[in-house]
């Protein structure tokens, strides 16, 4: 999963400049004349008395509240099987925990008495965990039964549509590359429903706290509210071509980049990504551009035979796709490894590790990686993230040591994209702000008018 990277201090600064410089005015444009039945501010649609009047005199959550509303917001996350739309055949039932990595021939191949370890079920499960850990994502050992799943497909659509990778080696052959893309895209598309069900919490996180906290809070929960609406339409997109590439057999639009390696797999990984920088950090594209691709690529690391395969797939014409994966060449060999173990714990979530090989890395080694996967920029209902800029860096340990054998492409290249300057990292702030400054000075009037309308 990748987000937009947020520095702390530029956060810090920000809210520093905005009580500094007018909350007295600030607050009073956002309380205005607002009476107790007018709408409220925030646009939830309730009244201000029964919505933000006094919100400031409320208690705060308790981290129990917080993770009691957690864990409640991510059941039935997906009310229906993402592939309802998609099967001619009807569902069985609501949707499954599905394993977004096969257990069978992949998690049991790394599994120590059953269990490996990961990071996304403390992220989901544990927020009492995260906060007396000062907020670092410590991995535990998960049971494979939970590990890598997600509640995307109905028992039926899960087992007719992956069999194929669930229950045969992963060669990988063109029709497993566009099976694994499908589900890593599934998995995306869940995980932003998941955002998308974790916003009343959000919004409700602001209790206790001054006017204007309030209206930065809310004003951030309208962002993850964009981003979901900006990221779930071309996702679905994605999934509906990968579903029908693979039902009827024709793979002409799909490419993919394989690299063998010859060592027995210590890490497994499924996910998709969109290619802001390569692997010798150079950018490729802004992702605070409104006119950046919005496509993702698929990248999975698996077991294959008695070795380990890494697998890059998209769609179509794709030229930073293709930059990216030119990079890869850049890299030295015996050193690709440590640089894509490095890419997998800085950029995703559903990573899985061979006990054995987690505990043996020298402490220095699993700090660096923890401190990787815990600075990610994803959702917290509570506080920004601090998170320096991406890097995929060679960090010059060995964190393994996996030889690679060959390499392999499908699919007709196209041209590469040139690097681009940096994003402007300020500029999801102004956002934010100019969000702010809408939300005074828009809000009641388009409240009270669809009242009036009404």
């Amino acid at each position: 999963m990748t987000a937009g990277y947020l520095p702390h201090n530029v956060a810090g600064n920000a809210l520093h400049t905005l009580h500094q410089n007018s909350p007295n005015q600030m607050t009073q444009r956002l309380r205005g004349k607002r009476g107790p039945n007018d709408p409220c501010w925030c646009g939830t649609g309730k009244k201000y008395k029964e919505c933000h009047r006094d919100r400031d005199l409320l208690p705060q959550l308790s981290v129990q509240a917080i993770h009691e509303g957690q864990k409640r917001a991510s059941r039935n996350v997906v009310p229906t099987c993402l592939a309802a739309g998609l099967e001619s055949t009807p569902c069985d039932g609501a949707p499954i925990k599905s394993h977004s990595v096969s257990r069978a021939g992949s998690l049991d191949r790394i599994a120590r008495q059953n269990h490996v370890y990961g990071f996304a079920a403390s992220r989901v499960a544990s927020f009492p965990a995260l906060k007396r850990s000062g907020g670092r994502l410590l991995p535990r050992l998960v049971g494979l039964t939970q590990a890598s799943t997600f509640g995307g497909f109905c028992a039926r659509h899960d087992s007719a549509i992956f069999r194929l990778l669930d229950r045969s080696p992963f060669e990988p052959t063109t029709e497993q590359v566009a099976l694994m893309a499908y589900r890593a895209v599934a998995r995306e598309i869940f995980g932003l429903y998941t955002i998308a069900s974790h916003v009343p919490l959000m919004r409700d996180s602001d209790r206790g706290r001054e006017p204007i906290e309030q209206l930065l809070i809310q004003s951030r929960v309208d962002g993850f509210n964009d981003h979901v609406d900006e990221r779930l339409p071309p996702l679905e997109a994605q999934m509906r071509e990968l579903y029908e590439m693979q039902k009827a057999g024709r793979y002409d639009s799909l490419s993919y980049v394989t690299l063998r390696f010859s060592a027995s797999p210590q890490i497994l990984c499924s996910a998709v990504f969109r290619p802001e920088i390569n692997l010798r950090n150079r950018y490729l594209m802004n992702l605070y551009d409104p006119a950046a691709d919005p496509r993702s690529v698929a990248y999975a690391l698996l077991p294959s035979g008695e070795g380990t395969v890494a697998v890059f797939a998209w769609l179509g014409a794709f030229p930073e796709a293709e930059a990216f994966v030119n990079s890869l060449s850049d890299v030295l060999g015996d050193r690709l490894p440590t640089v894509l173990t490095r890419f997998m714990f800085e950029m995703f979530d559903n990573v899985w590790m061979e006990p054995d090989w987690w505990e043996g890395l020298p402490q220095r080694d699993r700090d660096f990686l923890i401190d990787r996967m815990s600075t990610a920029n994803l959702p917290s209902p509570l506080e920004e993230s601090d998170r320096a800029e991406p890097s995929f860096a060679d960090p010059g340990v060995t964190l393994a040591d996996w030889k690679l054998e060959s390499s392999s492409r499908f699919g007709s290249p196209s041209s590469a994209s040139e690097p681009v300057a940096g994003p402007d990292r300020a500029g999801p702030w102004r956002e934010m702000f100019a969000r702010v400054e809408r939300k005074i000075a828009e809000r009641p009037e388009k409240q009270a008018r669809k009242k009036r309308q009404s």
